[in-house]
This record gives C-alpha cells, structure tokens and sequence, in this order.
C-alpha cells in the first residue's frame, strides 16, 4: 500500500466518521478519543508504507550488487584503498573473491562523468545505516550524518564526525575508506594507510560476524579522515 492510497482510505474513513457518526450528537471526550482514534491510524498506516518501502529499497539494491549488465554507457572504475594515487587492480566486484562465502556488497560505476555507487551500509548492530541507490540517499539511522557531490559519498558518526563509510573518485579511480558488511556482520574494513602499501590485502580488514569483541571493537572504529563538511544542511556538497 502506498502513500496515496493510505491517504484516501485515511479520507474516506473521516469522512465516514462525519456522515454516519452522528458527529454533532457525540459528547468531547467521545470526540476526542475518535481524533485520538484517527491519529494513531495515521501514524501506524504511514509507518508501516514507509517501513515496507525501505525493506524494498535494501532488497532492490540486494539484487543489483554483484553484477553490471543492466548497465548502459558506463564505466566500471579500479579500486584504490585510501587516498593513494594508484590503483590496486582490483574492482568492486572483485574485492571479495578473497572470501568466497561473503557475495559482492556494493558496485561502482562511472557514468556522464559522476560517481554512482549502490551500497546498503550496515551498523555494527546488524541495522542498516543508509541506502545509496546510484547517487539517491536514504538514512535509516539517526546516529549518522551523510554529505556528497558528484564524485564522492561520505558518512560520519554523528558528533565527533569519523568516517563510517567513504568513496571518493579521483582521476578516475574509486578511492574507498570504512566499513562495508552484509546483515550478517561479516564484511571488510577499508583502512587508511599513510605508507600507501601495494598489497592490497595489507589495507583491508576482514569483519566477521562471530568475531571476538576486541577484533569487533577494531573493526568497528571509525577512520578520522572525513573530507566534508557538516551538517549537509549548511554545507550541501561543499569539501573541507
């Protein structure tokens, strides 16, 4: 059910109310408690339409990852892990045949010369945080803030803003930092490295969901290295 069909049944039950409630007859409190009725119709009926449409956005995006040929005109990019200004081979697709038991996570692509990604990014308590559909944004989480351009996606911990996720083209290479898992838990950390490393395995992290709590807490932490300014509100895609 969607927001206008909830809407019109939400009219049409007032209206009812109205016509044969005998509207004029009723005391106050009787009046009050069918306000009170109605409201919480409201609010439970636009809860549900938009809790079912997030459930379906992380399942749309569930069903893109891992492939591109629904795609037309673009340009899969090389991955680089951090700021470093080579590209380690690899693409996003590939990233995770080092564990075969964890499927593709996210797909970048390049398209008009604008960074897309599509992603569903997920917290440590196994909820997700946002959804990225192409360059779309939606929050699930409020312990978070998001800002981005044309070439870069970014969110930070709410607060103290460090980087949870982070991707950012630079000369045509998708640079990424942060935490990127399944609902499951298990996933990788893209690490920052001054010493700009060429195994690529040296800048990613392993996250397991059955991991021990010190290994969790590790993975876990955010990166200080955001490159935006916040909120997004005041500084809509404007770079530090």
């Amino acid at each position: 059910m969607d927001a206008v069909t909830v809407a019109l049944s939400i009219l049409a039950l007032v209206a009812s109310l109205f016509v044969k409630g005998n509207w004029k007859g009723k005391s106050w409190l009787e009046k009050s408690i069918m306000i009170l009725g109605i409201l919480v119709v409201i609010s439970t009926a636009f809860y549900n339409c938009n809790r079912v449409k997030k459930e379906r956005l992380i399942e749309k995006i569930n069903s893109k990852v891992g492939k591109f040929d629904d795609l037309e005109n673009v340009t899969i990019p090389l991955i680089s892990v951090g700021d470093g200004p080579v590209s380690l081979g690899i693409t996003s697709f590939t990233i995770f045949n080092k564990n075969p038991n964890i499927k593709p996570l996210f797909r970048v692509y390049i398209k008009d010369s604008k960074l897309y990604v599509d992603i569903v990014v997920w917290g440590r308590d196994k909820k997700p945080v946002a959804v990225i559909d192409g360059n779309e944004w939606t929050m699930y989480s409020d312990d978070y803030e998001y800002n981005n351009d044309d070439n870069g996606f970014e969110i930070v911990t709410k607060g103290d803003r460090q980087v949870y996720f982070q991707l950012i083209l630079k000369d045509g290479i998708a640079h990424i930092l942060g935490i990127v898992t399944n609902s499951e838990g298990d996933g990788v950390k893209f690490l920052y490295q001054d010493n700009k490393p060429t195994d690529i395995w040296g800048t990613m992290m392993m996250i397991r969901a059955d991991d021990d709590s010190a290994r969790q807490d590790a993975a876990y932490l955010p990166i200080d290295k955001a490159i935006f300014k916040y909120p997004r509100s005041k500084y809509l895609g404007q770079r530090k």
